[in-house]
């Protein structure tokens, strides 16, 4: 893993833009409007005893879903997996995480892989 130098202004940025956001307990049924994902690495799916505790060849992470719309965010942890079956953009965000960016309707099936679907 790489520890990337930022500049000042960029650690002010992600700072003042995620505090925008305040967390919820539930996630909706189905999120409207545009929805940003993040993915933070967290471990490596080889517990410490050697038992495989997701894909092999995938770290655990955690993912912060942004319903921009409501300017809310839901977590959840030690997920392996992210399948998207609508149109998305993917980017690193300057805090290092996975982000994705999808602009229209979804919905979430929340198991060990998570999976994005097209909402109604």
């Amino acid at each position: 893993m790489q520890n990337i130098k930022l500049h000042k202004e960029s650690e002010e940025y992600i700072k003042n833009t995620l505090s925008e956001y305040k967390q919820v307990e539930k996630l909706p049924f189905q999120i409207n409007g545009r929805t940003i994902i993040h993915l933070y690495a967290t471990s490596d799916t080889m517990d410490s005893s050697g038992e495989l505790q997701g894909f092999v060849d995938a770290l655990l992470f955690t993912m912060r879903v942004y319903m921009c719309t409501t300017m809310t965010y839901w977590e959840v942890e030690n997920r392996d997996g992210l399948e998207l079956f609508v149109p998305a953009g993917i980017r690193i965000f300057k805090d290092g995480s996975t982000m994705i960016i999808i602009d229209s309707p979804i919905t979430l099936d929340i198991f060990q892989c998570v999976t994005a679907k097209k909402g109604v």
